[in-house]
């Protein structure tokens, strides 16, 4: 019988396994391009939001002092263990405060579009912006845009990799601002047996203007990059003067 476990009591550990093929390597090369042209402050402290298992975070701490940020403590165990000579703590974007302040503020993959609404989004700009250094930079990767969603695409993935099999589900559909997506991922391991992960969550879907003027409401130059580093999704760089 399969049996169905909460989502990220156990996900965590197939987190980087199932992102296999996310050339995190190539993202912080253009990453590090994009920081030297825009940062003005002369450190190279970085903190990595919604950080997860800290794959960015694996190849950023070649150039920069690193600190990572995550909700999901499970997600961060698996960090701890890849990187020991890191600090990840367990915080909510939007409200995690800290002395510290950083020249470079991450936060990719979609991380950003967990705030859910407009209000949210700008509250969680201006925590980034309370830790960020004269001079410093602010990079976001929101998912789709409320423009660029586009809904009811039936998905599945798969990955195979010596004892384990994963299938992964997954379809998304509009629910006003937000993007609704449900997933069903089974996996077969060896010792293990066959087991399943569901989960339902929401994703803002914010549109191109909204980032921009919320970035700059909160004192920041605003800058848009088209299809970001992944050919997928937009990156906005934030420059605090």
């Amino acid at each position: 019988m399969t049996q169905i476990r909460p989502l990220y009591n156990q996900f965590a550990e197939y987190y980087d396994l199932l992102h296999v093929n996310k050339d995190y390597a190539g993202e912080v090369k253009e990453l590090k391009k994009i920081i030297k042209r825009y940062k003005k402050s002369d450190g190279r402290e970085l903190l990595d939001v919604a950080c997860g298992t800290g794959r960015h975070i694996f190849y950023f701490k070649n150039y920069f002092s690193c600190m990572g940020i995550d909700f999901h403590e499970s997600m961060l165990k698996v960090a701890r263990k890849k990187m020991k000579d890191i600090t990840f703590k367990q915080a909510e974007m939007e409200l995690f405060s800290m002395r510290k302040r950083f020249d470079i503020i991450t936060c990719l993959y979609g991380g950003i579009s967990y705030t859910l609404s407009v209000r949210s989004l700008k509250d969680t700009l201006i925590n980034f912006v309370h830790h960020l250094k004269p001079g410093g930079v602010i990079i976001i990767e929101p998912y789709f845009t409320d423009t660029q969603f586009k809904p009811n695409r039936p998905k599945l993935s798969t990955i195979e990799h010596k004892n384990i099999k994963i299938a992964r589900l997954s379809l998304s559909r509009r629910k006003r601002n937000l993007a609704s997506r449900k997933m069903i991922m089974t996996i077969v391991e060896k010792d293990k047996g066959v087991f399943s992960f569901e989960d339902e969550r929401d994703v803002a879907l914010f549109s191109t203007e909204q980032i921009l003027t919320n970035m700059k409401r909160v004192g920041l130059k605003a800058i848009r990059i088209k299809n970001g580093i992944t050919q997928e999704f937009d990156l906005y760089v934030g420059v605090k003067e």
